[in-house]
C-alpha cells in the first residue's frame, strides 16, 4: 500500500470522528478514532500515541471548547494543508522517538506530537502545559535554558579550551591607567612568538597600537578565596574573589554577543607564575582589549577639555546633545542586554563607562555583579554600593528574599524572581543620575549633588515634587537641555529617578519619545 494515500485517508477518518464528536456533544471533547496496530513495525503518521515497547500511552485531559471554537476546529481539521503538516509532523515524532537518546526523545517527540494534534485541531490540556513551559524555558526572560547550558555545559567547555595561550610573558607592562580598592589596571603591549621586550622598540606607532591591552591586577587580601564559592550562590568576600567574580562575568557576557558589544571586549586571564618584569607570583591578571582610556567621569569631570563642549571632540559628527542621547541610549542598551542574561551590573557610575574614540559606551568593572540566572555573586542581605548612584531601595532584591539555591534550580526559578522582583531597575536609578549630570550643570558640582541626594530622601524621590517646591534647590538649577523636545528629557529623568514601584525598566525607556523625538 502507499503509505502517502493511506497517510490521507487515515487523516479523513480521523477529522470526520472529530467533527462528529463536537457536533453531538456541543463542544471540543472527543474520542481519537485512531487506534495502534502493535503488531506493526512501520512508522504511521498519524499515530502520536506510539511509544517504545513497555512505555506507557500519554493520558489526555481534552480542553473543552465552546460551540463557536468546536465549529473553528472542525474547520480545522478538515484543511488538506493542516492534514499533511500533521502527517509529517507525526512522522517526525516518531523519528525523534527512536533516534534521540533519553530523556531528549520522549520530550521532542511529544512536543512534535502536541504541535501535530494542534493541526488537527485537537488541542489538550496537557499539550497546552508542553506549550506553555517551552515558553517559559526557552522563550522567559532570563531564559533558563540559556542560563542551564551556559553554566553546566558550553563554560565548562570553554574553560578548558581559553586562555591556552595567555601567560605573563606575553605582555610587556606599560605605565598605570588608574586604580581602585579592588586592582591597578596597567598599559601593556602584547609580544609575539619568540619576541622580547627589547624587540618592541622596532614598532611602528600603528603596530604599537594595535598591540596595546589593558591589563587589571587584582590586589590580594588575607581572605583568601573560598573553595567553588562561585558555585555556592553567595557573595565575593575581599579582593581575591571579587577578581573572579568578575572574570565569571566577563567570560560569560563574552560568550554571549549582544551583550558583549555593550561591554569591554574580554581577552581572558592569568596567573602569574614567577615575580619579574612588574609581575608578583601567583597575582591573578584580567586582559582586555584596548578601546579607550577615557572615561564618562572625565569628560562630565572637564579633565579632556570643557564640559559638554568635549562631547563634540568623538569622530561621530555628533553635537553636544546629540552625543548626550547617544550615551543614554547606548547605557540603556547595554543594561537591558545584561538583564536578559540575568545580569545586574550593580555600580554603574561615569567611572566605570567607557567612551571610545566613536563615543560607543563600553561598561567595564563587574566585579559587583550579581548573576540572579545562575546565583552567582548574589545575596539578598548584602552588597556593594556607591552612595552617589545607589537607589533608594539599596538591594537589587528585598532582604528577606531566599538565598540563591543551586544554580539548576536558580536557573529554572530566574523568570520568576525577575518578574517579581524586578532586580534590573537597580541599574536604571544609577543612569537616570548620570542623565542629570550630563543635562544639568549644577549637579556636576559637587555640593549642589549633594543637597539634590539629601532633599531627594524628602520628597519621597519624586524628581517632580523637588522642582515644583520652593524649599528644594531646583530653583538654582537650569533644566532646559531637558525642558526641550516637549520636555521629553525632563520626562525620562522622572520615570528613572524615582522609587521602584514607579520607576521603568531600560526597556521601556529606550521606547520613551525621548529616544524618537528628533
Amino acid at each position: 500500500m502507499n503509505v502517502g494515500v493511506a497517510s490521507t485517508a487515515s487523516a479523513r477518518c480521523g477529522c470526520k470522528t472529530m467533527r462528529l464528536g463536537a457536533e453531538r456533544c456541543g463542544y471540543g471533547r472527543r474520542e481519537s478514532s485512531r487506534r495502534v496496530n502493535s503488531s506493526s513495525s512501520s512508522f504511521s503518521p498519524l499515530l502520536p500515541e506510539v511509544r517504545r515497547t513497555g512505555q506507557r500511552r500519554r493520558s489526555k485531559v481534552v480542553w473543552r471548547a465552546s460551540p463557536g471554537e468546536a465549529s473553528w476546529l472542525s474547520e480545522v481539521a478538515d484543511n488538506v494543508v493542516f492534514q499533511n503538516l500533521a502527517a509529517v509532523l507525526n512522522q517526525g515524532g516518531q523519528v525523534a522517538l527512536h533516534v534521540l537518546p533519553s530523556p531528549l526523545d520522549n520530550i521532542v517527540s511529544t512536543l512534535i506530537f502536541d504541535l501535530s494534534n494542534a493541526f488537527l485541531g485537537e488541542i489538550t490540556s496537557l499539550a497546552l502545559l508542553h506549550f506553555f513551559a517551552v515558553y517559559y524555558f526557552v522563550f522567559a526572560n532570563p531564559k533558563p535554558i540559556i542560563g542551564f547550558l551556559d553554566y553546566y555545559i558550553v563554560g565548562p567547555i570553554d574553560a578548558l579550551i581559553r586562555n591556552s595561550g595567555l601567560d605573563q610573558r606575553d605582555f610587556k607592562l606599560r605605565g598605570t591607567l588608574g586604580g581602585g580598592n579592588f586592582g591597578t589596571i596597567y598599559e601593556a603591549v602584547r609580544l609575539k612568538k619568540g619576541e622580547e621586550d627589547s624587540d618592541l622598540a622596532d614598532l611602528s606607532e600603528r603596530e604599537e597600537e594595535a598591540r596595546k591591552v589593558v591589563m587589571k591586577r587584582i590586589k590580594k587580601d588575607n581572605l583568601g578565596v573560598r573553595k567553588d564559592f562561585l558555585a555556592q550562590g553567595t557573595m565575593a568576600q575581599g579582593t581575591e574573589e571579587t577578581g573572579l567574580a568578575e572574570a565569571f562575568f566577563c567570560q560569560r557576557i563574552k560568550r554571549n554577543p549582544l551583550a558583549a558589544k555593550h561591554c569591554a571586549t574580554f581577552l581572558g586571564e592569568f596567573v602569574a607564575d614567577e615575580f619579574g618584569r612588574g609581575y608578583d607570583k601567583d597575582s591573578q591578571w584580567l586582559v582586555f582589549k584596548y578601546e579607550s582610556e577615557i572615561t564618562l567621569a572625565d569628560t562630565i569631570e572637564g579633565r579632556i577639555g570643557p564640559y559638554p563642549e568635549c562631547l563634540e571632540d568623538f569622530s561621530n559628527n555628533r553635537s553636544e546633545a546629540g552625543m548626550i542621547k547617544k550615551i543614554m541610549k547606548e547605557l540603556l542598551e547595554g543594561i537591558s542586554a545584561l538583564n536578559t542574561m540575568g545580569i545586574v551590573h550593580r555600580d554603574i557610575k561615569p567611572e566605570n563607562i567607557l567612551l571610545t574614540e566613536r563615543g560607543d559606551v563600553k561598561l567595564i568593572d563587574f566585579g559587583a555583579a550579581a548573576d540572579l540566572c545562575t546565583g552567582v555573586n548574589f545575596n539578598p542581605k548584602t552588597g556593594f554600593l556607591d552612595p552617589r548612584y545607589c537607589p533608594p531601595e539599596e538591594f537589587v532584591v528585598p532582604q528577606n528574599f531566599p538565598r540563591a539555591p543551586i544554580a539548576a534550580l536558580s536557573t529554572l526559578a530566574s523568570p520568576l524572581v525577575w518578574n517579581y522582583t524586578k532586580p534590573g531597575l537597580f541599574d536604571v536609578y544609577a543612569v537616570g543620575i548620570i542623565f542629570l549630570q550630563m543635562t544639568v550643570p549644577q549637579m556636576r558640582k559637587a555640593n549642589f549633588f549633594r543637597t539634590f541626594q539629601r532633599e531627594m530622601k524628602k520628597f519621597d524621590y519624586d524628581l517632580q515634587e523637588w522642582r515644583r517646591s520652593k524649599a528644594s534647590s531646583a530653583s538654582q538649577a537650569d533644566f532646559s537641555e531637558l525642558d526641550t523636545k516637549f520636555g521629553s528629557g525632563w520626562d525620562l529623568a522622572c520615570k528613572m529617578i524615582s522609587l521602584k514601584s514607579k520607576r521603568i525598566s531600560a526597556k521601556a525607556a529606550l521606547r520613551h519619545p525621548y529616544f524618537l523625538i528628533l
